[in-house]
């Protein structure tokens, strides 16, 4: 008998169910890697912004530590000068009022509702956040001075001397160097004299602004400043010197996102007989009364708010912040997270020269 053989069929396809599986299958897994891909750029993204506020409000915060540590530098002049009996004018540019206000190293304005008048020849209202403290410095540059030929038009500059006789200091501008006329002995022991060298004057007036960069000019404007989503920024007032080689204040910004500054000052009141304190603070008040009280400020507590410059979806703030003697602040409700830092600097120049 003849046996047949009969071979297997080959398969020529997939059925429609085996079909809507592998796309059902297929489907989930794009669908699993789609959302790992959203909920992992939406993390580096957050990641980014926290990152971005953490370093703003460091940032913010070591640049004034660093310049009230520096307060009351004023070279080899290291002696009190006498305490005005009205504050200083922190706009004022002229040389006779730079000169009075050299006896405060610190000056503030604790939570003013307006701009104090005094500040409104240079501090628009639309450019300061109200309710916000007001910081203002004021030290020479620390430094190796320069010599008289190399001073700018218009610079304010401070030359002192460790002559023991005649003026100890002379402020000047850089228009007129024939007026600085102190002397030093040279560097190479011949016992001859050079003009003692510069050191340029520094004004520093910080404040919170309600934006960064404004729609025109230099004055925030609303809603449409920095793109139509302004954001507050530390900002200070400087003593420069204008096209014309006159002094001037000038508005620069320093930081984004800092939404408030509250400060508190520690003041070094003398014993009774004494005239000047240990360098200690003995109390802490967010506003000093009197100019005397100014000029024994010997340490700043420094509290920020700092917030991020974009807001976050979903989010709503609920948390309350410390900002020291001006209390808490918030819950503000809205899609921006927040973080408050605080810092109690020592005014050395004040301090030091005090401690027995």
């Amino acid at each position: 008998m003849n046996t047949q053989r009969f071979a297997p069929a080959c398969q020529a396809g997939i059925s429609m169910v085996e079909m809507m599986v592998a796309v059902t299958l297929g489907l989930f897994v794009l669908v699993g890697i789609g959302l790992t891909l959203t909920s992992t750029s939406h993390s580096r993204t957050e990641l980014d912004r926290a990152l971005q506020q953490i370093e703003n409000s460091r940032y913010a915060m070591q640049m004034l530590a660093h310049d009230l540590r520096h307060a009351g530098y004023y070279g080899r002049y290291v002696s009190e000068l006498p305490v005005p009996a009205a504050m200083p004018d922190p706009c004022a540019a002229s040389l006779a009022a730079l000169e009075t206000g050299m006896a405060l190293p610190v000056q503030g304005y604790d939570a003013p509702a307006t701009v104090p008048p005094e500040l409104a020849p240079c501090l628009a209202s639309a450019n300061w956040v109200p309710g916000t403290d007001i910081l203002v410095v004021r030290r020479a540059q620390a430094s190796e001075p320069i010599d008289l030929p190399a001073a700018s038009p218009g610079q304010v500059y401070l030359q002192t001397t460790a002559y023991p006789s005649g003026p100890r200091y002379l402020l000047g501008t850089g228009s007129n160097p024939a007026a600085f006329t102190l002397i030093e002995k040279r560097d190479d022991h011949s016992g001859a004299t050079v003009p003692a060298g510069l050191l340029p004057y520094r004004v520093h007036v910080y404040f919170v602004s309600p934006c960064d960069i404004p729609t025109t000019g230099d004055t925030c404007s609303g809603t449409d400043d920095d793109g139509g989503r302004p954001i507050s920024t530390l900002k200070r007032l400087e003593l420069a010197a204008d096209v014309g080689g006159n002094p001037v204040m000038r508005t620069v910004p320093l930081v984004e996102g800092i939404q408030d500054l509250q400060i508190d000052y520690g003041i070094d009141q003398p014993a009774p007989g004494a005239s000047v304190g240990d360098g200690a603070p003995d109390t802490y008040t967010a506003a000093p009364a009197t100019p005397s009280d100014w000029g024994n400020v010997v340490a700043v507590q420094l509290n920020l708010l700092a917030a991020n410059t974009e807001p976050t979806p979903g989010h709503a703030d609920g948390k309350r912040y410390n900002l020291g003697l001006a209390g808490t602040v918030g819950p503000f409700g809205d899609a921006y997270k927040r973080h408050a830092l605080s810092a109690v600097v020592r005014v050395n120049n004040v301090s030091g020269p005090r401690e027995q």
